[in-house]
């Protein structure tokens, strides 16, 4: 029997894995987890709108966005439950094939976005138009940006948690290759307490270059991976209490409304563990999701790569062509997300899908893992 898992960011056909039906979760259960990255992505859109001007009054959806950026968090909870549910239950792990696959996931579609970032850029340059991108057109930032290296200048500016990702990527092939999951827990659990140690050192080195490799949040792929252990174990009782309670913290962390002022936690803690026990209670319970919140969740990857182009754009037009800014007008806030999301459906159909069909493998090229004869 197959079922088909979402990658960390990406499509939810794109990760096969073959395993029986007794140790087989219902394939809703993942149908919720797309919907949930669903749901991450437009945290991070609202994140991202322009915040109010002048006093700061008036309602707009970006003063309640100030903690979307926690959506991320989620991110990366769920990027550990994937990864490691579908390497645990394939008969054999090819590190390289296994890698090979996540840049075919993770790079031809951030490619496209970027040239079209970087040529709108340009173009407002040309047309005697700021914009903030025109200053991480660099050498350095193109080299970054390129390879998505887990550092700073990123000319998109959420591929740092991309840097991230294929970091953890890196670490956890080499970990299971050597020594199963448990090796791969240890190389991410490394990563983690040298993430702690840069943080708490005192050093001229310490000049902002590693934040994004050494960020202190790589935490919150261990508790995904432990998610995973526990789901394979057939072991996640409580999975409503679990979602309940981390919805409850979630809304406790919020800045505008934080019951908890005098606590001051590390992200992976104040963040990290709501959103690791939203992930289980996801996983967990099974319950039905509509199409198009799964449609919605295979175009995630497309909406985080693009949104924040996407606003910028809605922003210069409302200025300009209305003169109303972006960030004070709840209607026109709610015009710029439908705006992202529709613009995230038209780069899943016209690019992410099509080069997905190029990528697939064939007779030359097969899939991680590789079967044993």
């Amino acid at each position: 029997m197959r079922e088909y898992l979402p990658k960390s960011f990406g499509s939810a056909r794109d990760i096969m894995v073959e395993t029986s039906t007794a140790a087989m979760a219902p394939h809703r259960r993942i149908d919720s987890v797309q919907a949930l990255r669903f749901v991450a992505a437009l945290l991070v859109v609202f994140y991202h709108l322009p915040k109010p001007g002048g006093d700061g009054q008036g309602p707009t959806l970006a003063t309640m966005g100030h903690w979307g950026g926690y959506g991320v968090d989620v991110f990366f909870v769920i990027s550990g439950f994937i990864i490691a549910y579908s390497a645990t239950r394939r008969d054999a792990f090819s590190a390289a094939a296994f890698l090979r696959d996540r840049v075919d996931r993770i790079y031809p579609v951030y490619w496209v976005v970027l040239l079209a970032t970087v040529a709108i850029s340009l173009l407002q340059s040309n047309l005697g138009m700021a914009n903030a991108t025109a200053d991480l057109l660099t050498p350095l930032g193109y080299l970054t940006s390129i390879l998505l290296l887990p550092l700073p200048h990123q000319i998109i500016p959420v591929a740092w948690t991309l840097g991230m990702e294929m970091t953890f990527y890196l670490l956890f092939a080499l970990g299971f290759r050597f020594g199963g999951l448990r090796g791969a827990a240890v190389l991410v659990a490394a990563w983690y307490a040298t993430a702690v140690a840069h943080a708490r050192a005192d050093a001229p080195w310490q000049d902002g270059t590693f934040v994004f490799l050494l960020h202190s949040i790589s935490l919150e792929f261990l508790f995904g991976m432990g998610i995973a252990t526990l789901h394979a174990r057939g072991r996640m009782p409580a999975g409503g209490l679990a979602l309940a309670a981390g919805l409850a913290l979630t809304l406790l962390i919020m800045p505008e409304w934080a019951a908890l002022p005098a606590i001051d936690l590390p992200r992976e803690i104040r963040a990290g563990i709501p959103a690791a026990l939203i992930v289980y209670g996801t996983v967990a319970l099974a319950f039905r999701t509509p199409r198009w919140l799964v449609l919605g969740g295979e175009a995630s990857y497309a909406l985080y790569l693009t949104h924040t182009l996407v606003l910028a754009i809605v922003g210069k037009a409302t200025a300009g062509v209305l003169g109303i800014p972006l960030g004070s007008s709840v209607l026109l806030q709610i015009g710029a997300v439908l705006a992202s999301i529709a613009a995230s459906l038209v780069v899943l159909v016209l690019v992410e899908r099509p080069l997905r069909g190029l990528l697939r493998p064939g007779p030359w090229r097969p899939r991680w893992p590789l079967r044993p004869a």
